[in-house]
């Protein structure tokens, strides 16, 4: 047990420039992300929108997205990383402005985002302790890889053909799973395979847990609007 404690110490200290950077630039952007999201709540410039042209609203996105994402793996600058992590976290912060538009219930905003800071925080705990206990989690990842592509495919078809009410917070609940999974599994790679000194790997992990956390909020919202 000393052993064990010994080594989960000296690797938290060498990944300590790592974490702080990584929680560093993931509290920044979701700060971009609530600030515009609290900016827009009076503009709504994307609300009406989404309620017409949903299927276009998703396809605008996803290219975005894809765009966003290209650029940021792309560029070896930091600071390019760093703006393109910022221009994705205000895109998100326009499409969560839109969905809080939608539904209008402050009150299950409030309890999503609770929801999500105490999901974040046990999945992270757990995952320092399953490092701690010397467990690679690197066979998750084609699982949760594979999952994620289910799980988007069903969503996509649900663009263009109907689900019910009951479908829609069962993907919710599904996603709830994969992305909680997904904290456990991030945690573990960046303690166990990022480097310390990477700028590049300090966006990535950020990116990874500014994911889990948008889309965690994002489904305790649909399912707390489903009941």
């Amino acid at each position: 047990m000393d052993n064990k404690f010994k080594k989960f110490s000296t690797l938290l200290r060498q990944k300590k420039d790592l974490m702080g950077c990584i929680f560093f630039t993931l509290i920044f952007q979701l700060v971009v992300s609530v600030v515009t999201m609290k900016y827009d709540q009076e503009k709504n410039l994307l609300g009406n929108f989404m309620k017409t042209n949903q299927s276009l609203t998703h396809i605008i996105l996803i290219i975005c997205f894809l765009g966003i994402f290209y650029g940021i793996f792309k560029t070896q600058s930091f600071l390019i990383k760093q703006l393109l992590f910022g221009l994705l976290s205000i895109i998100m912060g326009l499409i969560l402005s839109a969905i809080v538009h939608i539904i209008n219930d402050p009150r299950l905003v409030e309890s999503a985002a609770i929801s999500t800071l105490i999901n974040f925080g046990l999945m992270f705990i757990l995952g320092l302790v399953i490092v701690y206990f010397g467990y690679d989690l690197s066979w998750l990842g084609i699982i949760l890889f594979v999952g994620l592509f289910v799980l988007i495919a069903v969503q996509v078809i649900g663009m263009f053909s109907p689900q019910s009410d009951e479908t829609h917070k069962m993907i919710a609940y599904a996603s709830v799973v994969i992305f909680s999974l997904y904290i456990l599994y991030d945690t573990n790679t960046i303690l166990l395979k990022y480097q310390n000194k990477s700028k590049s790997d300090c966006i990535l992990g950020a990116i990874d847990y500014y994911l889990d956390i948008i889309n965690l909020f994002e489904d305790y919202l649909l399912i707390g609007s489903s009941k």
